[in-house]
């Protein structure tokens, strides 16, 4: 790291709106702040594994906007059963082919929800794909992901910030990928179950909201459907949008 600052930024879940992520990375590119250290859960684990793994937000947002990813996601609203991510598994796989935490460009850390211990669980050494997977599982739709003897979920549903593992960074960035103050407009089993998850992960968030130094939270008050991954090119802009704000104000700090 030579004499550089450490700068650590912690991506949250959030389905569909953590797409919002890679409009925030590239914004700190452009403003030449690069992040050190990444943490993340659920969507932000997903980003922040690619990220970390050295694929651009340019080539993110690309395979985000790819017909197999938008329909991967919607189709497993509709279907019936407890589904696997082999989509996911499959672009894990290509996109990071060494598969260990040891080889990626960035220190990376991912938070998975352990079922058999009963508590969250943050990763960093070792396989990266399965904890990724894991830590993207939302609970009832997916399997649980098994890691050596125990069983993981979606680690936002006990630590949708993962804060922890970056206090010792000299700068801390959160993003807030759920921070939606709009209403419910009907109800669908899709939208009670995408409510009753947002609220359980609001509430874990707010602990580890104090610990960062500077938080990126856009409100959504136009995009209501956790799961509307046909957005990601507006949820890619609403994240540069903010990262831009923010790298602007870190800029001038110097």
């Amino acid at each position: 790291m030579g004499d550089k600052p450490s700068i650590g930024i912690v991506l949250s879940g959030g389905a569909a709106r953590g797409l919002l992520h890679i409009g925030v990375l590239k914004a700190l590119e452009v403003y030449d702040i690069s992040p050190t250290h990444i943490s993340g859960s659920s969507m932000g684990a997903i980003v922040g594994a690619l990220y970390a793994a050295g694929i651009s937000p340019e080539e993110m947002l690309e395979i985000a906007s790819t017909k197999s990813f938008i329909n991967f996601f919607n189709f497993h609203w509709k279907g019936g059963g407890i589904l696997q991510h082999r989509f996911l598994e499959k672009l894990l796989k290509e996109k990071i082919p060494h598969n260990t935490f040891s080889q990626l460009a960035k220190k990376l850390y991912i938070c998975t929800t352990n079922l058999s211990k009963e508590c969250y669980e943050v990763f960093s050494e070792g396989e990266i794909c399965k904890p990724v997977i894991a830590s993207a599982s939302i609970p009832v739709l997916f399997k649980p992901v098994k890691i050596h003897t125990d069983y993981h979920v979606d680690g936002g549903l006990l630590n949708n910030l993962p804060a922890q593992p970056l206090n010792d960074c000299n700068v801390l960035i959160g993003v807030n990928a759920v921070n939606y103050s709009g209403q419910m407009t009907y109800l669908h089993t899709r939208t009670v179950l995408a409510q009753v998850f947002n609220l359980v992960i609001k509430q874990n968030m707010q602990p580890n909201l104090k610990k960062c130094d500077e938080i990126i939270a856009p409100t959504f008050e136009k995009i209501n459907d956790l799961m509307d991954f046909s957005k990601a090119k507006e949820l890619y802009e609403i994240g540069y949008k903010e990262g831009k704000r923010l790298a602007m104000a870190l800029n001038a700090k110097k």
